[in-house]
């Protein structure tokens, strides 16, 4: 499983060539090691800075998921990088990555923008998102996102906060919004799927780094409200999205092989095939002690 890993987040490092992105799933039963496997994927990735790493536990009662797998992954983008070699979180590693990539900015004039010391500060990311535009390696990037990230360096609470809840796709009241010099919320039950992917292609875009996904214990639906096999299809057909949204991406999901067998059939054809064959990859961990 670790070799396989590897070589996924490779290829999806190069992802000019593949339209969408790479799929691990990990069956095992209770106690072969899935979770660990896991949390050796997250210091793999963030060794030597080969990707950004988000991990999730799927025990939610919600009903939209897109919803719950980005306010999760906001939290572990939110977390130290690399401790103790980096404590910068990986949100401000992407953040700070955008502001590094403009031309002809000298090191003091990005200080004094994170420090507030700006007459204007709205004019300020608003030019500096125009600016990054204009290169062809963001060009097809959200401008909005941009800005965001842009707001979410500043070394001031009150701008953090209201960032944070921009990227989580939460309301924002009008007064939040002017922290944020206008910037318009994204509420609506089909933004979180569509912010997960233009992280995802901004971190290829500033770092060429993949976005790795890992969902852990699907089967801990059983639990909830809603028909299990329903949300299993709901929670697949996300983790799915993400992948085909995002090229340079690698989702792993882990599952007891048992209630996988049990519900595979309730998954339409297409999904099954990504998962099980199409440009992704099946382990079957053993019980590792």
């Amino acid at each position: 499983a670790r070799q396989m890993f590897e070589r996924l987040l490779q290829r999806a490092a190069n992802s000019e060539d593949h339209p969408s992105g790479r799929v691990l799933l990990l069956l095992g039963e209770s106690g072969s090691g899935k979770t660990h496997l896991m949390r050796a994927f997250r210091s793999y990735s963030h060794a030597n800075d080969r990707g950004y790493f988000g991990y999730l536990q799927m025990t939610s009662q919600v009903g939209n998921y897109a919803r719950y797998v980005l306010g999760k992954l906001i939290d572990a983008l939110d977390q130290p990088y690399r401790l103790p070699d980096v404590e910068t979180s990986g949100l401000m590693r992407l953040a700070m990555g955008l502001l590094e990539e403009l031309p002809d900015v000298p090191p003091a004039e990005r200080e004094r923008f994170r420090e507030g010391d700006v007459a204007d500060l709205p004019q300020a990311v608003d030019a500096y998102a125009d600016r990054l535009l204009l290169d062809g390696r963001f060009a097809a990037c959200d401008i909005d996102l941009i800005r965001a990230l842009l707001y979410l360096q500043r070394n001031d609470a009150r701008v953090r906060q209201r960032a944070l809840k921009w990227l989580r796709c939460e309301d924002l009241a009008p007064q939040d919004r002017a922290v944020l010099g206008g910037l318009v919320p994204r509420p609506q039950d089909e933004a979180p799927l569509g912010m997960i992917a233009q992280l995802g292609r901004l971190m290829g875009a500033v770092h060429l780094m993949p976005l790795v996904l890992c969902v852990d214990q699907l089967e801990d639906m059983t639990d909830q409200e809603m028909a299990p096999p329903e949300r299993f299809r709901q929670v697949i057909n996300t983790l799915v999205a993400v992948a085909e949204e995002v090229p340079s991406s690698v989702v792993v999901m882990a599952c007891l092989e048992d209630y996988f067998t049990a519900h595979r059939a309730y998954l339409p054809k297409p999904k099954l095939d990504r998962i099980e064959h199409w440009a992704g990859a099946l382990c079957r961990v053993q019980t590792l002690w």
